[in-house]
């Protein structure tokens, strides 16, 4: 007998064995595992290396990768990479030159601001690059679905045909294509290219400091919070834009009386 024949019968031994663990476990062993085994079960040292080169040569009798829970990587054992869903938006690099100078009304930016970890509550913001007009929406649960829900809300709350959506990579995104509205993201670790919504959110922070629960904070809560930011933003700058697009005569109305109160930027103090 050769020594090839030789170490066929041996891979083929080696092999039985490792069908049979596999089986057993539930493709749950490491190839670390494995070569113990056979040292103690047939006398044999198959090193953890040489059996994924055994393997990836079609060496060992059909046995293939997929009996192990991870590949080696290293010293170290990685576990696979999930992959998520993937953004299907146009880059906004892409995007036209009417919405990059704020020329029309209709093209918005949209993102999340989120409370504590033990929250599990989110906060949906939309924004219009060309009258600022900020509309807010609380959910539950960062799922795409529930994200979707909240930015609809948000869309009515416009009061406006919605022509473009900018948002980021995120994954909660993901559903934003069922609008059948023309939807950029921006490149990874870009946030500057949505710079609008996030100066909003710093005026949001001075509602809801960074860090503060969103346990009780309700959908009035946040319709208010947008009213008094539209309205402020507007009474600062009314050359610059048109009531009724950055905000309502009806909203305007109902800010003085805030104003009358002394109940805008404490009032939500009492959480």
């Amino acid at each position: 007998m050769t020594k090839e024949e030789k170490d066929l019968a041996k891979h083929l031994l080696v092999a039985k064995l490792i069908k049979t663990i596999a089986k057993a476990t539930g493709n749950k062993t490491s190839a670390k595992t494995l070569s113990k085994i056979i040292k103690e079960k047939l006398g044999l040292y198959y090193s953890p290396k040489h059996l994924y080169y055994l393997i990836r040569q079609n060496k060992m009798s059909g046995v293939t990768l997929r009996i192990f829970p991870y590949l080696k990587y290293g010293k170290y054992y990685k576990k696979p990479h999930k992959i998520g869903k993937k953004i299907i938006a146009t880059r906004i690099d892409q995007r036209d030159e009417i919405i990059n100078k704020r020329i029309r009304y209709g093209d918005v930016e949209v993102d999340t601001v989120e409370g504590t970890k033990t929250d599990n509550k989110y906060l949906s913001t939309m924004i219009d690059r060309k009258s600022r007009r900020l509309s807010i929406t609380i959910y539950e649960n960062k799922q795409s679905n529930e994200f979707f829900k909240a930015v609809e809300n948000n869309i009515k709350n416009m009061n406006q045909e919605i022509k473009s959506i900018t948002s980021d990579n995120g994954t909660e995104n993901y559903d934003l294509v069922k609008l059948n509205i023309p939807w950029f993201s921006t490149n990874p670790y870009s946030s500057w290219q949505k710079g609008t919504i996030e100066q909003k959110h710093k005026q949001i922070r001075k509602f809801i400091p960074k860090g503060k629960s969103f346990k009780n904070l309700t959908q009035d809560d946040c319709d208010l919070i947008a009213l008094v930011i539209n309205a402020e933003n507007y009474l600062q700058n009314t050359k610059k834009y048109k009531l009724g697009t950055t905000v309502t005569q009806e909203e305007l109305q109902k800010y003085f009386k805030l104003l009358e109160k002394k109940d805008t930027h404490r009032i939500f103090q009492l959480w």
